[in-house]
């Protein structure tokens, strides 16, 4: 996350951010441990990111994956969290 992102976010007092995309494995992970590091809470959308299929892992399994990683991930300022899209509220 470019520092520009960070001051325009914080300028506007979002604190909370909801990640998806594409390339689980390297911008969206990558994003959701940059943001909680900056101490931004995250919530990771478990059915909104993907990737493509590698050697070792079908893209599914990589999916599945990044979405256990994030309960484990509490060393940061800010918390990562995952859960379906169905369930995310902006209220």
């Amino acid at each position: 996350m470019e520092n520009h992102l960070d001051e325009m976010l914080r300028n506007k007092n979002i604190d909370k951010l909801i990640v998806g995309g594409l390339q689980t494995d390297f911008c969206v992970d990558t994003t959701c441990r940059q943001a909680a590091a900056l101490g931004f809470d995250v919530l990771l959308v478990a059915d909104a990111h993907s990737t493509l299929d590698h050697e070792h892992l079908k893209a599914e399994q990589i999916v599945a994956h990044h979405n256990r990683i994030p309960c484990k991930f509490d060393s940061a300022a800010g918390k990562v969290r995952v859960s379906e899209a169905k369930n995310v509220s902006f209220r």
